[in-house]
């Protein structure tokens, strides 16, 4: 099974390269934007693909200019209650509870983070300006909670670039400056009921970053040339 797995996953891998090449290098040159200028690229990403954020910032090879986006008592993206619970989407994407009265001890919100890394809490919302840029990741390009931001981003005017699976029109397709489709209809892998398993979002998701972070290291190195 696990052979299979990596047989499909390989051929996923070879499908982004082939498919989304193009988008992954427009998608790295708006970044770029930010990170040769005085912006803050800013990333997102919902459930599992917060993986993306924390991969940008805490990895071995961090992204430069990156920071992962938060959800501030000023933000109202999401379900807010009275009380400031956050409802799909808290900090790094996960459910949790904003900063204040009530918040989710630090320890819980970051988990094994040395003190130093935590000067790199997520930055709110309101922070973003027109010299920054973000990247947002979702599942599927109808998430609600991403759709929430990206609206947040167009009224601002903040260039944006999405990754997620297509899954109908008028998503996050639509809305970002630029998209690249994962390209997940459904799971990889078949049971005995016919049925569809093996559904790898975040590592497809992953290996678009990556995607982008090689690119926008090139941009950034002949820059500095």
């Amino acid at each position: 099974m696990l052979k299979m797995f990596a047989t499909q996953l390989s051929g996923l891998f070879k499908r982004l390269t082939e498919k989304e090449e193009q988008s992954i290098e427009d998608g790295a040159r708006l970044l770029a934007q930010a990170a040769l200028g005085e912006g803050t690229i800013y990333i997102y990403g919902t459930g599992e693909m917060a993986a993306i954020g924390l991969e940008a910032v805490h990895g071995a090879e961090p992204l430069a200019s990156a920071r992962v986006l938060g959800l501030g008592d000023g933000d109202r993206v999401g379900d807010f209650d009275d009380a400031g619970d956050v409802g799909d989407a808290g900090e790094f994407g996960v459910p949790g509870r904003v900063s204040g009265a009530g918040s989710v001890p630090e320890q819980e919100q970051f988990g094994d983070i040395s003190a130093t890394d935590r000067m790199l809490k997520p930055g709110p919302l309101s922070d973003i300006g027109v010299a920054d840029r973000v990247l947002l990741a979702a599942r599927q390009s109808d998430d609600p909670a991403v759709l929430k931001i990206a609206q947040s981003l167009l009224s601002q005017g903040v260039p944006f670039v999405a990754i997620s699976a297509q899954v109908r029109d008028g998503g996050l397709q639509q809305q970002a400056d630029v998209h690249i489709d994962l390209g997940l209809a459904k799971g990889l892998l078949p049971d005995e009921n016919g049925e569809r398993f093996g559904y790898p979002a975040s590592m497809a998701a992953l290996f678009v970053y990556h995607g982008l972070k090689f690119a926008i290291d090139e941009m950034l190195a002949e820059y500095e040339e």
